[in-house]
């Protein structure tokens, strides 16, 4: 903290008690009487700026502490990386010696896997990967009228019907007159907001 920063605060903080003083208001941390009193615009605009400062000061806060987070959890992914290294290094040379080894098995015993007591290796087959170009594939099955393999899912235009529908009395969802069942439409209060 520099000097101006000092000046600045001392002077934030005299110009606060003086307004304070002026517009007879108290801080939320006054511990005499927990009701406001709020008795025109002046206090209410008093009471926003307090709010914005206030939110200032928990955005600095938690700006803050995502920093130290991220800071701190790219040093924890550091030493995990630094520390598994060396340990899959040695699991893939065990591994790649071990497979020359069942390998060699196989080919003169013809059996595919090895029980030890501590463990079973052995070669196991696997299924093939299909990779798709979905495009191409729905333009060949299209174009061929394989159908059958398209899925056709049907989805709602919530935001469609919400427009186009009204709400009755007893809070259900009506089109053209009929009730839409399966929506239960739930009023909500007023919300107050500070901006």
């Amino acid at each position: 903290m520099d000097f101006k920063d000092i000046v600045l605060s001392d002077l934030e903080e005299f110009m606060l008690a003086a307004e304070l003083e002026e517009l007879q208001v108290k801080l939320a941390n006054d511990t005499e009487d927990d009701t406001l009193m709020i008795k025109n615009k002046s206090d209410a605009d008093f009471y926003i700026r307090q709010i914005n400062k206030l939110r200032k000061q928990k955005e600095e806060i938690n700006e803050f502490v995502d920093q130290e987070v991220e800071r701190q959890l790219k040093l924890y992914q550091e030493y995990r990386e630094k520390s598994l290294r060396p340990l899959d290094s040695q699991i893939a040379f065990y591994e790649e010696a071990l497979k020359t080894f069942t390998l060699n098995e196989y080919e003169q015993t013809g059996k595919k896997s090895i029980k030890l007591p501590n463990g079973t290796i052995g070669i196991k087959k696997q299924q093939p990967k299909y990779i798709y170009n979905d495009e191409e594939v729905l333009e060949f099955l299209r174009e061929n009228e394989l159908n059958d393999y398209i899925r056709m899912k049907p989805e709602l235009n919530k935001k469609d019907l919400k427009k186009n529908a009204l709400v009755n009395s007893n809070n259900e969802l009506v089109i053209n007159g009929k009730t839409v069942p399966g929506v239960v439409v739930v009023p909500q209060d007023d919300k107050f907001e500070v901006k």
